[in-house]
This record gives C-alpha cells, sequence and structure tokens, in this order.
C-alpha cells in the first residue's frame, strides 16, 4: 500500500556567520514515518499559488513547533518576551496554513502549529504566560472529543516547552483539553474533517502508543 505523503514546515534559522539554516527536529518526521507516513518538508513560500503547488504533492499537513508569531496578526504590540518568527517563515505559515484549511486537508499542529491554525482562523494568544509551561510535565484534561477517542485516556500526562497560549479561540475550533492552571492545551476544528492542535509535544514521546496514535490517525485521514 502507498504510503500517504504528510508535508512537515520547518523552522528557518539565522546564524552568527550570517547564513540561515532551514531546521527540523527529526522526532517529527520519525513519528510520521513510525505511523505508516511518508515525511515531506515543505520548502518556504512567498505566495498563494506556490502554497498550492506544494499542498497539491502531500495529503495531509503537520505544522511543527518553533519561536512566535508576529501579534500585529491579531493587532497587539509586541511583549517583551516573545521571540518573533522570521518574516520569511510567518509568511510562509499561513500562507500554508490558510491553503490547507480552504482545502479541508487532515491537519495536525503541535504547539507553534496549533497557535498558528488558531490565529490563521481569526483566533488571538496570550504573549506570555509566564514559564511554568517550560520544560515541563503536567496532566491535561481532555473533554469528550475525537482527541479524547484517539488518546484513549480523559487526563494524560503530556510534555511542555511553550510561554504563549490561545486566547480568543478561532473560527469553528473548540477547545478541547486545558492544563491544571486552565491554560488551553488542544483545539479541534467543528469545520472540517480533521483539524486537531495540541499545544504539547507529542513527537518527543511518540514511544508511548497514546501519543503515537495521533500521528497515526493523520495518516490514515490521508489515505
Amino acid at each position: 500500500m502507498k504510503r500517504p505523503v504528510i508535508g512537515l514546515n520547518c523552522k528557518l534559522t539565522p546564524e552568527k556567520s550570517g547564513d540561515t539554516y532551514w531546521k527540523l527536529d527529526r522526532c517529527y518526521p520519525d513519528a510520521v514515518a513510525k505511523a505508516g507516513g511518508q515525511p515531506l518538508v515543505l520548502p518556504f513560500v512567498a505566495t498563494p499559488e506556490e502554497a498550492r503547488a506544494w499542498l497539491d504533492r502531500v495529503d495531509a499537513v503537520l505544522f511543527t513547533g518553533g519561536p512566535d508569531i508576529d501579534p500585529k496578526r491579531w493587532g497587539e504590540e509586541k511583549h517583551p518576551n516573545a521571540e518573533l518568527l522570521l518574516p520569511e517563515k510567518d509568511l510562509s505559515d499561513f500562507l500554508y496554513a490558510t491553503e490547507a484549511l480552504a482545502r479541508n486537508a487532515p491537519v495536525l499542529g503541535i504547539c507553534l502549529g496549533s497557535q498558528l491554525l488558531n490565529v490563521a482562523l481569526g483566533g488571538s494568544l496570550h504573549q506570555h504566560i509566564g514559564d511554568d509551561h517550560r520544560n515541563a510535565t503536567h496532566a491535561v484534561r481532555i473533554e469528550a472529543s475525537r482527541l479524547r477517542d484517539i488518546l484513549g485516556a480523559a487526563e494524560p500526562s503530556v510534555n511542555s516547552y511553550h510561554h504563549q497560549a490561545v486566547a480568543r479561540v478561532g473560527a469553528g475550533l473548540r477547545v478541547t483539553a486545558r492544563a491544571p492552571d486552565d491554560v488551553v492545551e488542544a483545539l479541534e476544528s467543528e469545520k472540517h474533517r480533521f483539524v486537531i492542535g495540541v499545544q504539547w509535544h507529542p513527537e518527543r514521546i511518540a514511544d508511548r502508543p497514546e501519543q503515537l496514535a495521533l500521528f497515526r490517525v493523520l495518516v490514515d485521514q490521508a489515505r
């Protein structure tokens, strides 16, 4: 059976030398491959036409983690603790997200990727919630939802590496999981066939069957 192609966006990282590199934690493509998919790193794009041409080559999209979205997208000034994406990366991510949502492609967003989906659908973010969720482990409360069906648990323990979180929820999305301090930990779309965003990093704990299941379902949706 042909393995579905899963497109992954990546980071754009400047170095002291003046060079700029594409960068992607190998845990993402490894999790996709382990789940039965064929990972494809998406190049940066600058126009909707380029985004459409590359998305024509994939069956689903995984939006990965990274720095912070420019808050001008929801009408705020930058918080002192925010570390913004490079403009080329910010533009490319939103072009891909807008087109993937418009074509109703299966989408999984992780950390920044979940925030990206929320902002692309008109939502906003808390720019700095403190450091309690950086390098932490905690439980999440998952309400009855597709996510809970996938994970098979109502209060799983997850990892945490973020300092921003969903504030206003984007159009068509609903919150399906929260941390003990009520920070939003997961979103699902009620108007797309498969759009889930999680604030934790399942790719880093994909040795756990319930976390790998997120990638397996994405691959199944892509078939």
